[in-house]
Order: C-alpha cells, then sequence, then structure tokens
C-alpha cells in the first residue's frame, strides 16, 4: 500500500460519512437496545455461521450442532420460544469446539452472553436476523460503527478509518515483515488491523483499558482474516502495563491530553498532562 497523501486522507474520509446507510444505522439500534455487550457475541455468532471460510463449509458448522446455529436462533426468536438458557447453552459447546479446533481460548470472550430477559433477546436476535448483510465487508462496517458508538459512550478518543490506512501506509512504506506489532492504546485495534492488511505481521500486541473495545478488536480480527495464534491482548492501563516483548513498530493514537492527577510514578517529571509519559511508556 502506498503512502496516502492528504487527497486520499480527504476521499477516505468521505467515504467514511457515506456509511451511515440502513445497515450501519440498524446495527447501532441493537447495539445500543444491548447496551453494547451483547449484539457483537450476536452478530459473530451470524458471522461464523454464515461465512463460507473453505467451499461450502461454515465455521459454524463446525462448530454448532444441526438445530444449533444462527437461523435456528432467529427461528426461535420468530416463534417466541427462545431462552437465554437455550441460547448460552448452545454458544458454550461452540466455545469449546472453538477451542479444540483451533487450539487457542483467546477468543473464548466472543461467546460469552450476559443475562438479559429472554424477550428482550428475541428482539435483538430477530434485530441481527433482519440485517441485510450481502458480504463479510458489511460485518467489518457494522463492528466499525459500534467501535465508534462504544468510544462515544466512553469519552475514548475514536480513530477514523482514514488515519488508520494513513498510518499502515507508512509501516508498509518501511516493512514488509513485521515481527512484533505493538499498540499501547489499542481501542477496538484499528491502526492494528490497518497494519496487518498491507503487511505480514506474526505478532500482535494489543493494549486497553476498555474490554469491549478488546472484544471488537479480536473480531475484527478474525473478519480480516488475521490468524489468532498471533494476537495477544491485554486488559489494563497503558501507563501500567509493562510489556515483555521488545517490538519492532509501535502504532498508536494514545490520549495524550488525558489528566494524570498524580496516579502515576515516572522516570521524568511530566506535569499534569498525558502527553509526556506516554512517549516515556512507548519508548521504554
Amino acid at each position: 500500500m502506498p503512502y496516502l497523501s492528504m487527497e486520499h486522507y480527504d476521499e477516505n474520509q468521505r467515504m467514511e460519512e457515506k456509511m451511515g446507510e440502513k445497515i450501519i444505522s440498524e446495527g447501532i439500534d441493537a447495539w445500543r437496545i444491548s447496551g453494547g455487550r451483547n449484539f457483537p457475541v450476536l452478530l459473530f455468532y451470524r458471522y461464523l455461521c454464515e461465512t463460507k471460510e473453505a467451499g461450502d463449509t461454515t465455521v459454524g458448522d463446525i462448530l454448532f450442532p444441526a438445530g444449533a446455529r444462527f437461523k435456528d436462533a432467529a427461528d426461535k426468536a420468530s416463534q417466541g420460544t427462545l431462552s437465554w438458557k437455550w441460547l448460552t447453552d448452545m454458544l458454550y459447546k461452540g466455545r469449546e469446539k472453538l477451542e479444540n479446533y483451533r487450539g487457542d481460548t483467546i477468543l473464548e470472550d466472543l461467546f460469552l452472553l450476559e443475562r438479559m430477559d429472554d424477550a428482550l433477546l428475541a428482539q435483538l436476535v430477530g434485530m441481527t436476523a433482519r440485517l441485510e448483510i450481502q458480504e463479510r465487508d458489511d460485518y467489518r462496517k457494522i463492528f466499525t460503527a459500534c467501535a465508534a458508538e462504544e468510544s462515544r459512550k466512553t469519552g475514548d478518543f475514536y480513530t477514523p478509518l482514514c488515519l488508520s490506512e494513513l498510518m499502515a501506509g507508512l509501516v508498509a512504506s518501511h516493512y514488509k515483515v513485521v515481527d512484533n506489532l505493538y499498540d499501547p492504546a489499542c481501542g477496538a485495534g484499528f491502526l492494528l488491523s490497518g497494519v496487518s492488511r498491507v503487511c505480514k505481521v506474526k505478532n500482535i500486541y494489543g493494549c486497553d483499558v476498555n474490554d469491549q473495545a478488546l472484544r471488537l478488536a479480536k473480531i475484527l480480527a478474525v473478519i480480516d482474516g488475521v490468524d489468532v495464534s498471533s494476537l495477544h491482548f491485554t486488559c489494563g492501563d497503558m501507563l501500567a502495563h509493562k510489556g515483555k516483548e521488545i517490538y519492532q513498530v509501535q502504532v498508536a493514537n494514545p490520549p495524550f491530553s488525558m489528566n494524570l492527577k498524580g496516579k502515576y510514578t515516572m522516570p521524568i517529571q511530566c506535569g499534569a498532562f498525558a502527553d509526556w509519559a506516554i512517549i516515556q511508556n512507548i519508548i521504554s
């Protein structure tokens, strides 16, 4: 991917503004009804059951037995027979099979459905089923919009797609292969996934205080075809977290204006705001 000029930047920004299409607004409605917690699980469940990975097979065919796939949950929702217990049992079985299938546990929280009233769950499953998804990129658009919504809800700074592509272009102009890629304030992982789409990245590391943002980062990585065994995410404060790896490349759009309020002891006096403290952390 070549370096992006400001002309490309403006073009990408205009494309992002067009994302207010029907499928996005309906996805955001479902996100809000679930409080941002259960909708990603249901949409990921649908993604696994409907997206062809090889030939006519989906990962859902491997994880969920006949009668336990997303379409079956949607049918139960429309018939008024869906229960939270049935759906959590099916997702739990899928999670167990995924661990055996891929040999890892990093995606296990993507199968955890928080307690919800059966009627509200049926409404949410119905809304998820009615999304007019045509291709894999539609899932990416919805999850990206959800990540922006999560940022607005928590007051975090959302990194626009155009900026993640700009950063990815800068990295790609220097590296074709990256051994270790790290974002100390990764949010939903837009900078990490942007680089992984244009470079071969062997290991991806990310840290963020928001566990819901990290859940979205994992989902977007799966949609982008990233090998999940290369993912290493930590939920925590970037200024308190000390990574054990030597990172070949770091990308970041951290909260430079965050007020430190005396919470940290840094090697050099940093003042009230986090900008210099974050730079010290990245260099160290």
